[in-house]
């Protein structure tokens, strides 16, 4: 069941309401008091909602195409926030197809879920971002050889996916 207009106008109007609380409460006391007023107000205002059978889960486990979608597809995709934050520094990064699939099977591999694909590209990354800044390289692309060179011995077993 998929979440209907009239949920998403009572979410605003819940959402309206604490930020008027808080609001109201900055000019009164301090922030403090101000954000606890906004929680309160929205824990409130959420409990006389009717969300029962509103938010549909998924059940089992994430296959690669579904992971791959989480890794490129939303507006704020982990990739996406990858290229920006080189972008910030001058730097052009982009990931070839073979190299998003082998991120995706080493999440699946290793049983991260979604959650994982964060620690598998930082892990391929972390390096980068700290030293490219202060180098004349302008520009990184990221092939399944380049990971393999960078996640060969690491062990992702330790990690479990978030439940």
């Amino acid at each position: 069941m998929a979440i209907d207009k009239k949920f998403i106008d009572q979410f605003i109007n819940v959402t309206s309401k604490a930020a008027l609380a808080s609001s109201y409460l900055v000019g009164k006391k301090d922030k403090i008091n101000a954000d606890k007023a906004a929680v309160d107000s929205m824990r409130s205002n959420l409990n006389s909602l009717d969300i029962q059978g509103q938010i549909v889960i998924g059940e089992g486990e994430l296959d690669s195409a579904d992971l791959k979608k989480v890794l490129t597809e939303p507006k704020n995709s982990l990739i996406k926030q990858y290229i920006k934050l080189f972008e910030i520094d001058g730097i052009k990064l982009d990931f070839d197809d073979n190299a998003l699939d082998y991120i995706v099977r080493k999440a699946i591999e290793f049983k991260l879920g979604a959650r994982g694909l964060r620690s598998i590209c930082e892990s391929i990354l972390i390096d980068d971002m700290f030293n490219m800044p202060g180098s004349n390289k302008k520009s990184l692309s990221i092939n399944k050889k380049y990971i393999e060179g960078k996640l060969d011995g690491l062990n992702f077993s330790g990690l479990k996916e978030a439940s």
